[in-house]
């Protein structure tokens, strides 16, 4: 007896704390009916990407499941894949995927896109355009919108091949490399690496050569935007009489080493005892 009223009253207290629930969660129309209705019309008329029923019909009902906004996502990255010449059944893949994400996945696709093809900034292929511009979107594990951010900020500064040493094609695919190192940091990179370079170029730090600085950075970014803190502070003690007295190498090579233990991330387990499978958005130090 007692054990069947105890089930009956668990289960009279999950349905109402369900109940509870699901009554506190506000529900919010986003407009799926008005997002079919514009993509149809579009796919039904525009010249280039117009389809026929049950085609049109079948992909704006699947479209339309990214909710507000689906539509113009849609749209928007058809255009601009269609006039970089891309066919129309991967344009169409490629727009019904962003028209399920988010507005700020979709945006970092096609600002990326439209660098990487256009004749006048990154002139790429459509095979390497295409794939710098999901690697800051879709597949990108962090904030889009920041992403892009350190991507035009690292564009911008390696766009000068006599500060960068880096021709137009390289500077696009190293734009993305390291904006992609922002990927779970919770702060910009693009600022943090132009810094640390001239840093380590200048006459007040190592002296480094462009390609040698470049390259050192490049391997300093994944530690995120404290690596020049952490980098000088270890830099100057090492090569300080009062400190290590070590030389201009070993000081790099210590200050490396200390860079990479400046996040719980770089404490391997087995070295530390310190648990995997925790991830955590990280700060600049």
């Amino acid at each position: 007896m007692y054990p069947s009223f105890l089930f009956a009253l668990l289960t009279l207290l999950l349905n109402e704390s369900l109940a509870e629930v699901s009554h506190s969660k506000e529900r919010i129309d986003c407009g799926a009916s008005k997002e079919f209705v514009t993509l149809h019309s579009y796919l039904k008329k525009d010249a280039d990407d117009q389809l026929q029923d049950p085609d049109a019909l079948e992909l704006a009902k699947k479209a339309v499941q990214g909710c507000s906004g689906a539509a113009h996502r849609f749209i928007r990255a058809s255009k601009t894949l269609g006039i970089a010449g891309v066919n129309r059944k991967n344009r169409m893949v490629l727009a019904l995927d962003l028209s399920l994400r988010d507005e700020a996945t979709a945006e970092a696709f096609v600002a990326v896109f439209r660098a990487a093809s256009a004749s006048d900034v990154l002139d790429l292929d459509l095979d390497a355009s295409l794939q710098l511009a999901k690697s800051l979107s879709v597949e990108f594990k962090g904030d889009p919108t920041r992403a892009l951010k350190d991507f035009d900020r690292m564009l911008k500064w390696c766009s000068d091949s006599a500060r960068s040493g880096l021709i137009r094609r390289d500077c696009g695919m190293f734009a993305v490399e390291i904006a992609r190192t922002g990927e779970g940091w919770k702060d910009p990179v693009a600022k943090a690496w132009i810094d640390l370079f001239e840093y380590l170029t200048s006459s007040s730090g190592p002296g480094l050569t462009t390609g040698e600085a470049r390259e050192l950075a490049r391997q300093l970014a994944p530690h995120g935007p404290g690596a020049l803190k952490n980098f000088t502070a270890a830099y100057e003690y090492a090569l300080d009489n009062k400190g290590l007295a070590f030389s201009r190498d070993q000081s790099i090579e210590l200050a490396k080493t200390l860079v990479s233990l400046s996040h719980p991330e770089a404490l391997k387990s087995g070295e530390t005892g310190t648990p995997q499978g925790t991830k955590k958005v990280r700060s600049g130090q």
